[in-house]
C-alpha cells in the first residue's frame, strides 16, 4: 500500500468498497511524503485525495520534489520555519497513530509471575 502505482493498492482503493477502512502496519514510517500520502489516502481517500495538495503542505516548504526525501541540504527554510511545518505534520498524523512501545507492553505485566 505504500506504493499507490501498485497493482495491491489500486485495486483496493478503486475496485472495492469499503465502509470503513483500518492499517495496521509494523514498518516505522519513513521520510518519503509518497509512501506516507499512500497511506494516508488508503485511508481516507476523501481526506487525502490530492498527492498535489500534500506535498505542497509538507514537501515544498523544504525545496523537496515529489516523492523524495527532504533533507536540509536543499531546505529553503529557517530552522524555525521548518518546525513549524514537521509540527504540522505531527498534528495531522496524530490521530492516525497508535503506537506502543515494548516499554509499554511490559509495564502491564509487572505482577505477572512467571515459572519454568
Amino acid at each position: 500500500l505504500k506504493n499507490n502505482k501498485s497493482v495491491l493498492f489500486s485495486e483496493l482503493t478503486h475496485n472495492i468498497s469499503f465502509q470503513r477502512r483500518i492499517l495496521l502496519t509494523g514498518t516505522p514510517l519513513q521520510n518519503n511524503l509518497n509512501e506516507l500520502w499512500s497511506l494516508l489516502n488508503f485511508c481516507l481517500p476523501s481526506v487525502f485525495s490530492s498527492f498535489d495538495t500534500f506535498e505542497q503542505w509538507f514537501a515544498s516548504p523544504f525545496g523537496g520534489a515529489s516523492g523524495s526525501n527532504c533533507n536540509s541540504n536543499t531546505s529553503i527554510l529557517s530552522e524555525n520555519e521548518q518546525l513549524i511545518v514537521i509540527n504540522r505534520l505531527h498534528r495531522v498524523l496524530r490521530p492516525f497513530i497508535l503506537r506502543r512501545t515494548k516499554q509499554d507492553i511490559q509495564s502491564g505485566s509487572q505482577n505477572s509471575l512467571q515459572s519454568l
